[in-house]
């Protein structure tokens, strides 16, 4: 270390001590040959070893404002207020054969796939290994687990997801329609009472457009057509125009398409077995008729893939004994029609 204009000391006998103070006061340099005192704002430093100790300002050692701070024995290096021993603020870069990350345990890892031994096993949600890792073609299958019941037990119960949380409403216990509606929170495992349905029904279908659901059409003590209109968010029920055709429809559950629900097939007064096809807009509360499924039947599938409705299997018979199975799947796609006049 020496001031301008001094000779470079001999670095292979030059051994001084350093007492750095705060901002304007003096530093004080001793070597074995000489002392000099220079003022704070300059030190220069080639070659030569330091021994003692080093006393910083309060504040801690900034170099490049941000780009290195010491402060309350931690070190920051991007950051000016380190919380950590280490924190970096940026990428860290570790470069070279054989360098890498060391443990206290004695382990080290040199690669980011290190950390696990050779030999043992990642799970992943693909097939496809990361580096470093080859696929061994087994697979561990997803489980079941138990969670919360449901407080009201009932089967033929319709269920609708609003906020990701579900709604089972309706049902039966023995031979008597339910009105029960309660709320499933799958994150908390807990189930609420909501309000219940105005008008108990046993099979009808539901469906939900604009977060709020909608319970249509089955059966109390004849078909019905019965339109009804939940709002989880105000716990509120609203009834709605009814489904033109009064029919049970459990098992087709309705499909939606365009914020447009439609309600195809199920069994009607008479115990008719139908193809009826009917849309829903909940923004006009209003029913339209639509071409009719080819294939009257009821207890059939029904789900919606690119706008377009696929009603299969089911059965087109209603008796107490067994029933006829269809394999039977049909396609529908509704289409938006504009009407133009010429001026």
């Amino acid at each position: 270390m020496w001031a301008d204009g001094e000779p470079q000391p001999d670095n292979n006998h030059s051994t001084l001590n350093a007492n750095f103070g705060g901002t304007g006061s003096a530093t004080t340099v001793s070597r074995s040959d000489h002392t000099h005192n220079y003022d704070a704002t300059y030190v220069n430093v080639t070659g030569d070893t330091m021994t003692g100790s080093l006393t910083l300002p309060v504040n801690g050692l900034a170099a490049g404002t941000t780009q290195f701070v010491l402060s309350g024995g931690n070190v920051g290096i991007g950051t000016a207020s380190p919380s950590q021993k280490l924190e970096v603020s940026g990428n860290v870069r570790i470069s070279g054969a054989g360098n890498g990350v060391s443990f206290p345990d004695g382990t080290s890892q040199t690669t980011a796939g290190g950390g696990v031994p050779s030999g043992f096993m990642i799970l992943g949600e693909t097939a496809s290994p990361p580096a470093g890792y080859t696929y061994t073609g087994k697979s561990i299958d997803a489980s079941w687990s138990a969670k919360a019941s449901m407080p009201t037990a009932r089967w033929g119960t319709v269920a609708a997801v609003v906020n990701n949380k579900i709604y089972a409403i309706g049902g039966v216990s023995g031979s008597t329609a339910l009105a029960v509606n309660e709320e499933y929170d799958p994150v908390t495992d807990q189930w609420s009472p909501k309000l219940a349905v105005p008008v108990a029904t046993t099979g009808p279908a539901s469906a939900v457009v604009n977060n709020k659901v909608y319970v249509i059409g089955g059966v109390t003590s004849g078909f019905v057509g019965t339109n009804e209109e939940y709002n989880p968010a105000t716990n509120g029920w609203t009834t709605k125009a009814p489904m033109p055709t009064a029919r049970e429809v459990a098992g087709s559950t309705a499909a939606v398409v365009n914020n447009r629900v439609y309600i195809i097939g199920g069994l009607g007064v008479n115990y008719i077995i139908l193809p009826n096809n009917e849309e829903y807009n909940p923004a006009t509360n209003t029913w339209t008729i639509k071409a009719g499924m080819p294939t009257a039947r009821r207890t059939h599938a029904m789900t919606a893939v690119n706008n377009k409705i696929y009603a299969i299997g089911g059965t087109d018979s209603w008796s107490t004994g067994a029933l006829p199975a269809l394999s039977t799947n049909e396609e529908f796609a509704p289409t938006l029609l504009y009407v133009h006049k010429k001026n």
